[in-house]
């Protein structure tokens, strides 16, 4: 039988695993998950004159609000579906494809209920949404402490040998790897990643411009985990690269591609284009219940660094992406027209107020989704509300739905100054502040470097 305190302690336990479901629901459902005792045992529907509904089982009410049904495949009823556990049907949504998240939360879906009724739920509240974000803000003053070129452990003689990429200090590497030259082949390297925000900064590109530069890397994913094989040196060069494998919740992808690289008069000039392949994803993006999805983009780069009046050098660089993606198994029918694009302006100046000092100074329009829209297809119940289909019998309707979200984000730029001084042979320092036009977020940093 249902005693009231226990009810109670029952119904907030309902409530609390599952927010946005209506307290009438929660009672439906907590009423018809309980055991059932006289009449109700030959007639489930109805209750017994003094047994009421039965005895309490929470852990069969829990059982019945964690089961969803999505329309996999629909034909005019939610029971064409395929039914889930809650936990299952998870949508992991990359940096890039972050701002999805807040256009899915309108969305309602029919959720089975008790018997033939269905109640409606946001998918926010049907599918846990979890974004993925990298560090944005706190590189100015880092970048200016980061050495020219890379740390070597070479022979002596030839081009064979290891290396080591080091951020702020010896202890903070970034990569490593090794080259390999042959006479027929030319001079290749490999290269490992190790840090998934060091390729956030705002001056990020001018790795790109050095002669050993590394292979260029989706802009969706993170850098950690990835590797690269690219042939080395000044005219048009291949490069291959893969990642997404040692994180639980990485999507892999992989990269073939081709880079271009001219340096004449002091000025750099690099072009790359690329196809990265996605098997499971849409930029780092899983959809989960929504459908599975495959993706291939194509990705173009270009980059050039002059110099300017007196010491000072300017850089400016420009990305764009295009995808074209396949869905099935889900709700999601498809993904068309998805397109991204960035670029960056950067002015650097040595010597400016004292000898050996560095000023920097950069706009950067971060790579984002400029383009695209998604049809998901799903039911929803009409009619009846649950309560009243469930006490009352009366009839509920199934309809089907589409909707059509814009994926386009809105632009962000980012503004960063930074300065770093020289204090004698063995030390230096540097200061950097950024800022975020459309978010207003800012920063201000400090990196202090002593070697002993």
């Amino acid at each position: 039988m249902l005693w009231a305190p226990t009810v109670s302690g029952a119904l907030a336990v309902l409530k609390s695993r599952l927010p946005s479901m209506p307290m009438e629901v929660v009672q439906a459902v907590l009423l018809a998950s309980a055991d059932p005792l006289g009449t109700r045992v030959a007639d489930p529907d109805e209750p017994d004159p003094v047994y009421g509904w039965g005895r309490l089982n929470l852990g069969r009410a829990v059982m019945m609000q964690g089961t969803v049904r999505l329309p996999y495949s629909v034909s005019g009823t939610a029971g064409a579906g395929q039914g889930g556990l809650l936990r299952d049907a998870r949508i992991d949504l990359s940096p890039a494809l972050a701002h999805l998240g807040e256009r899915l939360q309108a969305i309602e879906v029919a959720v089975a209920g008790v018997g033939d009724a269905y109640y409606n739920m946001p998918l926010s509240g049907t599918v846990a949404q979890e974004a993925g974000d990298l560090p944005a803000l706190g590189y100015a003053a880092k970048d200016l402490l980061a050495p020219v070129g890379d740390y070597s452990v070479e022979p002596s003689s030839g081009t064979h040998g290891a290396f080591a990429e080091l951020g702020l200090d010896a202890g903070d590497v970034q990569a490593v790897g090794m080259d390999v030259s042959a006479d027929a082949l030319g001079r290749w390297r490999l290269r490992y990643g190790l840090c998934d925000d060091c390729e956030g900064s705002a001056w990020g590109e001018g790795s790109a411009m050095r002669s050993t530069g590394s292979a260029a890397v989706p802009f969706f994913a993170r850098d950690s985990g990835a590797v690269a094989l690219q042939m080395q040196g000044n005219g048009v060069r291949p490069f291959a690269a893969a990642g997404g494998g040692r994180e639980a919740r990485s999507v892999p992808w992989r990269q073939v591609g081709l880079r271009w690289r001219q340096e004449r008069g002091g000025i750099v000039s690099v072009a790359e284009a690329s196809r990265i392949d996605e098997s499971r994803s849409v930029w780092g993006a899983r959809f989960g219940a929504l459908g599975v999805t495959r993706t291939g983009t194509v990705q173009n780069r270009v980059l050039l660094s002059a110099p300017l009046s007196g010491t000072w050098r300017g850089l400016v660089g420009y990305e764009r992406s295009s995808a074209d993606v396949s869905a099935g198994g889900g709700m999601l029918t498809g993904i068309s027209g998805l397109r991204a694009e960035g670029w960056s302006a950067e002015t650097r100046g040595s010597g400016v107020f004292w000898e050996g000092d560095i000023v920097r100074f950069s706009v950067r329009r971060k790579t984002g989704v400029i383009g695209g829209q998604a049809g998901i297809d799903h039911v929803v119940a009409a009619g009846s509300s649950f309560a009243d289909a469930f006490y009352r019998r009366e009839p509920q309707s199934l309809e089907q739905k589409r909707t059509v979200i814009d994926l386009r984000a809105s632009p962000v730029t980012r503004y960063a100054l930074g300065y770093g001084l020289p204090l004698g042979q063995s030390t230096q320092v540097a200061v950097g502040l950024e800022y975020e036009e459309e978010t207003g977020d800012r920063a201000a940093s400090a990196h202090l470097r002593m070697s002993f």
